[in-house]
């Protein structure tokens, strides 16, 4: 069994999202090919929240839509015109103008996102094992019910 099959479906996400990570800070950068199809977002802006930045603006998706794009993100090069989130590539249009994060450095999200990853791939981790302590509670509960009922009939 691979180390990743024991994963939750967050936990798998979580995991792509560090090996993606470890390659960015590499100096790997996205295929072209994956900006190609990513979401388009315009209007963006950076901003802090708890130990993340959030990447926030209009995304253009296809089929054609529009939709608020809010989302942690992880890395970015504004000057390259891509970001990455836990979930995907982002093709980068035009910046808010004047947003909180102006400052906010591509070093600095990534620094973050180095610290915030791991700690979120545990807490996932816990709520799953949490969830089959519960689920094993429940199944010992209804094992010792049955037995109680074999005895009184």
């Amino acid at each position: 069994m691979r180390p990743d099959q024991d994963l939750s479906a967050e936990g798998r996400k979580l995991a792509f999202a560090i090996l993606i990570l470890g390659r960015l800070r590499e100096g790997q950068r996205p295929p072209p090919r994956a900006l190609e199809q990513a979401a388009f977002v315009e209007q963006w802006a950076i901003t802090p929240h708890e130990d993340i930045f959030v990447l926030t603006g209009i995304s253009w998706r296809l089929p054609l839509r529009r939709s608020l794009f809010v989302a942690p993100l992880l890395a970015i090069d504004p000057s390259a015109g891509w970001a990455r989130t836990v979930d995907e590539w982002i093709a980068l249009g035009d910046q808010q103008v004047a947003c909180e994060g102006d400052d906010v450095t591509p070093d600095e999200v990534i620094r973050r996102a180095v610290v915030w990853l791991p700690q979120q791939m545990n807490a996932a981790e816990a709520e799953r094992a949490n969830l089959r302590s519960l689920l094993a509670f429940e199944r010992a509960q209804r094992d010792a019910q049955r037995t109680a009922n074999s005895i009184t009939d």
